[in-house]
């Protein structure tokens, strides 16, 4: 189907759940925005978790990350997030907004995860290191997503219509937030790709999973959009997964752990945890770290944030740009301390960006020219000093 038969079904079409498979279903005409009530959601049982490999593999612990998301705020389109009775998410939410339509005992599992990759706090009873990439950073809870599933290679997900995400970014766009993210996959659609272009246009940083299906099925939306930072996911040897998506319309812009990471469940009492795949989760890893970035320099536009990205990401082995990994796994540390500073970023830029060498990398310093210059002065100051001596002893020949 081409790009103007697509358009076509503008009225029809839907977002994915998950980022998985598209189905087409009648759209409703509006969606209705209401607060969003957390104790609706769906409770895990405890237990103990996993180690949080992401953590180590991103250093975040790293002197080099001097921010913490301070500031920023970060509209989360997704399913609910449970933040009523869950530790790690204690402060993080600071609105909660339903776009979706009244539900009892909601899944609010994908939400929730999602929400604490970004910003979830370490445990105080130490159980884990886990935490997310920006703990300070606050989050906006956007439910327009029913019952999307954490597991990307589940069966029988359902299509949803793309009417309240397209609501929700308008929301997020009047509440002035910094960064949007989109842990969905959904199709081609006038309406959806006119909203992504408000959103950019008004100044927040757009991030999207890129799917979980390989090389397979239609390109991802609002991944393959311009101006939209399109994420793959890696495992912890920094490889592609397979199910990581790649297209010829989609570019993806970096990649970031998303195989086995760590996150927090929905619970009920006590902590839950889940080890989650899919490139849903490796979005907001890179969404925490664009929070860093804005924190550090607010005047970041959304394509400098984009070209800073490429450029500080650990590059994958093989040819650059990789059609599932973009620029390669993202680099936290680097995308805030480790570049020169940009110049303004052109919307498109014909070429790609060079990677920035690391401090070992660079050329040592040209000695031998700095001490010929040195060797230089000093030897004219050397002759200027002999002449004047012989100046002032024939003088004083002469006077005697």
């Amino acid at each position: 189907m081409n790009c103007h038969a697509r358009r076509a079904l503008a009225a029809g079409t839907v977002a994915a759940l998950a980022c998985g498979p598209a189905l087409a279903v009648p759209t409703p005409a509006q969606a209705a925005e209401g607060p969003f009530d957390a104790s609706t959601c769906t409770d895990y049982e405890p237990f103990e978790p996993a180690p949080a490999w992401q953590v180590d593999r991103l250093d975040l612990d790293s002197p080099a990350l001097t921010a913490s998301g301070e500031g920023i705020t970060i509209a989360v389109l997704d399913t609910g997030i449970d933040d009523s009775d869950n530790p790690v998410l204690e402060g993080v939410v600071a609105e909660s907004l339903d776009f979706a339509g009244p539900a009892e005992d909601i899944n609010c599992q994908h939400g929730t995860q999602v929400a604490s990759l970004i910003a979830g706090q370490t445990p105080e009873d130490g159980s884990t290191s886990f935490r997310g990439v920006a703990p300070r950073a606050k989050v906006i809870g956007m439910r327009v997503l029913t019952s999307a599933s954490a597991d990307p290679n589940e069966s029988g997900q359902q299509g949803e219509p793309l009417t309240p995400t397209i609501a929700a970014i308008d929301r997020a766009i009047e509440m002035d937030v910094d960064i949007i993210n989109i842990s969905q996959q959904g199709t081609d659609t006038v309406a959806y790709q006119d909203a992504i272009t408000r959103a950019v246009d008004a100044g927040i940083v757009v991030v999207a999973a890129a799917g979980n299906q390989g090389g397979e099925g239609p390109a991802p939306y609002p991944a393959s959009y311009p101006g939209v930072i399109a994420v793959g996911m890696t495992d912890s040897n920094d490889v592609a997964h397979e199910s990581s998506q790649s297209h010829p319309d989609l570019e993806v812009t970096v990649a970031a752990p998303g195989v086995d990471v760590l996150a927090a469940n929905p619970s009920g009492g006590g902590q839950s945890w889940e080890q989650a795949t899919g490139t849903s989760f490796a979005t907001p890893i890179v969404s925490g770290t664009v929070a860093l970035m804005l924190e550090d320099d607010p005047s970041l536009t959304p394509p400098d944030v984009r070209k800073r990205l490429q450029e500080s990401a650990d590059p994958p082995a093989g040819a650059v740009p990789d059609p599932q990994l973009g620029y390669g796994v993202v680099n936290p540390g680097r995308a805030m301390s480790d570049l020169p500073a940009l110049a303004p970023a052109a919307e498109q830029s014909p070429e790609p960006p060079q990677l920035a060498p690391h401090p070992h990398d660079r050329p040592e310093p040209n000695h031998l020219a700095r001490n010929l210059s040195v060797g230089f002065a000093l030897g004219v100051a050397g002759i200027v000093t002999l002449g004047l001596g012989t100046v002032m002893a024939l003088r004083a020949r002469r006077d005697r």
